[in-house]
């Protein structure tokens, strides 16, 4: 378990014993291991005391690669979770396009994670944001192994995919060679950016009905922002909830950061990235700071609470 041992209710206990006192925990030694084979493409984290962890999928977003994932899941593992950051477009032996990406590739990711020594067994999760977040949930929506999913910046709809290769319209995910019903880009003479393509095209996502959530059973908890300017995570991430109640499957829990942008989750940046961050994906540099400090808690706690 996550922090020498301790469970959710433990800790909480012994913050009750210490009396409210702010104690430093070191964070854990890390093992790291590259992964290129079985159909993998990715970098695990292992917390180097012995014991078995409950452990994460991480996915980035339409960067492709695992940079952004690397950086999260060896955090995640020296708060004490066997983290696994994988590339699943535009790595080492994977195709450029971000189309048609099979979760059976995550699959892969989540058998591996699963037969470890190191991971407690039935202990599975998974962290995505934003591209890395629409296939979380998409995973999660084929995936009954997992117990626990973080989506931030999400989406509630499967969207086109992203091939600037030059490649025919497709949707960004498949499932057993077929591929996900998905809402296409549409043409937008009047779009000044991606949000406002987004937004364009999110009209015939409702219309659809192309929507994620159906058939998640694990706990999910969604991280947006209303100053996202890459796409409307703050809508989607309502949907996408409120879907989720209605069919009374999935808990979720929903939370909002007005200035966080797009990049509202993730390591703590310095001065200079999160100028480029909030230049980008919106927000301001002191919402995106105080947005990732409160951010990374809540997903620990969640975390955490059902491990």
């Amino acid at each position: 378990m996550p922090m020498s041992g301790l469970g959710w209710a433990g800790r909480f206990a012994l913050a009750l014993a210490l009396g409210g006192c702010s104690v430093a925990v070191r964070a854990m030694d890390v093992r790291t291991t590259e992964v290129e084979s079985g159909g993998l493409s990715a970098t695990l984290y292992v917390p180097a005391d012995g014991h078995k962890h409950p452990a994460l999928l991480v996915l980035g977003g339409a960067e492709g690669g695992r940079g952004w994932a690397r950086g999260v899941a060896r955090k995640l593992a020296e708060e004490g979770f066997v983290a696994l950051a994988q590339s699943y477009f535009n790595g080492p032996g994977l195709p450029k396009a971000l189309a048609n990406v099979p979760l059976e590739r995550f699959q892969r990711a989540v058998d591996y994670l699963q037969a470890l020594p190191s991971v407690e067994r039935g202990h599975l999760g998974v962290v995505g944001l934003s591209k890395g977040a629409e296939a979380a949930l998409a995973l999660a929506a084929h995936e009954p192994r997992l117990r626990v999913v973080v989506a931030a910046s999400p989406s509630d709809v499967v969207w086109q995919g992203i091939d600037r290769t030059g490649g025919a319209p497709a949707s960004s995910w498949s499932f057993h060679g077929k591929p996900l019903a998905y809402v296409p880009f549409q043409p937008c003479t009047q779009c000044r950016g991606l949000l406002d393509l987004y937004r364009h095209s999110y009209q015939q996502a409702v219309a659809a009905d192309h929507v994620e959530g159906k058939g998640i059973a694990a706990p999910v908890l969604l991280i947006s922002s209303a100053q996202d300017q890459v796409w409307p995570s703050t809508a989607m991430a309502r949907a996408l909830a409120a879907r989720l109640r209605h069919e009374g499957g999935a808990t979720v829990s929903v939370i909002d950061y007005p200035n966080g942008g797009h990049f509202a989750f993730g390591l703590p940046p310095t001065t200079s990235s999160a100028k480029e961050d909030t230049g980008f994906g919106g927000g301001t540099p002191d919402g995106l700071i105080a947005a990732r400090e409160d951010s990374w808690e809540h997903v620990l706690a969640f975390l955490r609470a059902h491990d």
